[in-house]
């Protein structure tokens, strides 16, 4: 039976985390002091005092310190990151507006979390908010923060992540209006330095020695790897483990890590060759835009899952007369999820806004889900690829969505190389089927209405 640490822990992993962090730097002057010093090289006899702070205006931890001899007070957003990838923020009219002032016209509506966070700060946008929690708050001791000590220059930006295997960075694109990289402010720092550069650096006479050594053995065992060869983790039985909560904390976000650099890999893939991009282009001119769009998840809403998906846009589809929005997607998706041993491979067609497009008319339902798996069987080598794999080929399709597919249950993989080449191969199959077996007229009986 684990201890009781270990078992609050497990509910809420980011979230525990970041509360034990705050209650040692405000309970354990030595750890505070240990933090800032190799987080970010704030030397302790220069502090004259410091104060953590959890969950104000969705900052994880929230570190105010204050220097000697200097009457402004200084601030520290960490953003504590257990899980590979950070969410994404839709921007609001005001923000939009308020952002494009200071950034570049094309970073677009969705900012990952230290985006949309860096901005806000820099924007004034939760000041009064701040200013109203911090004063009113007990642990400040008396103090009063004004908004000149909220200016941006007195910020610092922490993207605390689970390992130092693989230096985990923030997505950071913000560009100035001339198109000039905004710097990234966020400074990254891992579990493991928390153990081995603050935590382990404690002595017993430090107050609550006893939890803070539960505290630091269930970190230990949690993110540390030693030497092991990180490489050897990704295969198809390593991911199934980790769904399972099989895995350290550390090996399940360096397999998630992993796939996301897959990402970039299977961007850069020379699938195409320049004279077939050309004569596909000319083929479905604006019909099929051929810009790879390749994605990870791990916020499925299927269990415990992992789901990595390449896919080109299609322009016109119809799928109900409830939706103007008639654009579609065509691709692959590999599925695991934590109730099954191997992973899936789909080979799918859906409404490019999944979430919003429905068909709940019966009979307009009928009438689709005939007519896209009438084209996916089209793609005579894509099938021949998907049985290489499993003889035994479902379709499937969604209750109320527009996800279709025709799905196969996946050989074992022991490397991202091996996973890699299963995805090459299958677009090497999906461009071949583009060129050589699916017709201009294929296409238009995607739009054709009941």
């Amino acid at each position: 039976m684990g201890s009781f640490l270990n078992y609050i822990l497990s509910a809420n992993k980011e979230l525990i985390h970041s509360r034990i962090i705050v209650w040692l730097i405000n309970n354990n002057k030595a750890f505070g002091e240990a933090f800032l010093r190799n987080s970010l090289g704030i030397i302790p006899t220069d502090i004259d005092w410091f104060k953590g702070f959890n969950e104000l205006s969705q900052i994880d931890i929230l570190i105010v310190y204050k220097l000697k001899n200097n009457e402004s007070f200084y601030f520290i957003h960490v953003e504590n990151k257990i899980k590979a990838k950070e969410h994404f923020k839709r921007l609001s009219e005001k923000e939009k507006i308020l952002f494009s002032k200071s950034l570049a016209s094309d970073i677009g509506e969705n900012l990952s979390q230290s985006e949309y966070y860096f901005l806000r700060i820099e924007h004034n946008l939760i000041q009064k908010s701040l200013l109203d929690h911090l004063n009113q708050s007990p642990n400040n001791e008396g103090y009063f923060i004004t908004e000149n000590d909220l200016l941006m220059s007195n910020w610092k930006f922490i993207f605390l992540s689970p390992s130092t295997k693989r230096k985990h960075s923030n997505i950071w694109r913000l560009k100035y209006p001339d198109g000039e990289q905004v710097p990234n402010p966020w400074q990254s720092y891992s579990y493991e330095d928390l153990i081995y550069y603050s935590l382990k650096s404690l002595d017993d006479k430090n107050e609550g020695h006893y939890a803070i050594k539960e505290y630091s053995e269930i970190l230990e065992n949690d993110f540390c790897i030693g030497d092991n060869d990180i490489k050897q983790l990704f295969s198809n039985e390593n991911v199934f483990k980790a769904l399972k909560g099989e895995l350290k904390v550390v090996e399940t976000n360096l397999i998630q890590e992993m796939f996301l650099e897959l990402q970039k890999e299977v961007l850069s893939l020379e699938i195409l060759n320049n004279s077939q991009t050309g004569r596909l282009r000319r083929k479905y001119s604006d019909d099929i835009k051929f810009d790879l769009n390749v994605d990870f998840q791990t916020d499925t809403g299927n269990h415990e899952a992992f789901l990595f998906q390449v896919m080109y846009e299609i322009s016109e589809v119809y799928f109900s007369k409830h939706f103007k929005n008639n654009q579609g997607r065509i691709g692959f998706q590999y599925e695991h999820n934590s109730t099954t041993e191997s992973g899936k491979i789909k080979f799918f067609f859906a409404a490019l806004d999944y979430d919003n497009v429905k068909i709940s008319d019966d009979s307009e339902r009928e009438f689709y889900v005939r007519k896209v798996h009438v084209f996916l069987k089209k793609f005579q080598t894509v099938i021949n690829v998907l049985t290489s794999f499993n003889s035994d080929l479902k379709s499937s399709t969604s209750k109320s969505k527009t996800f279709n597919s025709l799905i196969t249950s996946m050989l074992r993989y022991e490397s991202q190389n091996e996973f890699l080449s299963i995805l090459y191969n299958l677009m090497v199959a999906l461009h071949f089927d583009l060129e050589e077996n699916i017709t201009i007229q294929d296409l238009r009986e995607l739009q054709e209405k009941e």
